[in-house]
């Protein structure tokens, strides 16, 4: 599992081709910068819960293989990209 509750991104972030083995957790994580999950995988859950992102957000060609959850997610930049998502 990997918990980022709580977390802040103060700088762009890129995850750019990572492979969440289990349960992917961003608890009230905040990216001030863009957050980049280009090519990721997530092999279970994926739970970003009160996450804020104030840059741009992409998840471009990422693959959800278990369930995704954007509960109470605040997209503040400029958009959110989901191209290509499985």
């Amino acid at each position: 599992m990997d918990f980022f509750k709580y977390s802040i991104f103060r700088r762009n972030v890129s995850f750019y081709g990572a492979t969440f083995e289990g349960a992917a957790l961003f608890i009230r994580a905040t990216f001030e910068g863009d957050a980049l999950f280009v090519e990721v995988t997530f092999e279970g859950s994926a739970l970003f819960v009160e996450v804020t992102y104030e840059g741009l957000a992409v998840f471009n060609e990422a693959t959800f293989e278990g369930s995704a959850l954007f509960d109470r997610a605040s997209f503040k930049g400029c958009c959110a990209s989901f191209d290509k998502v499985i």
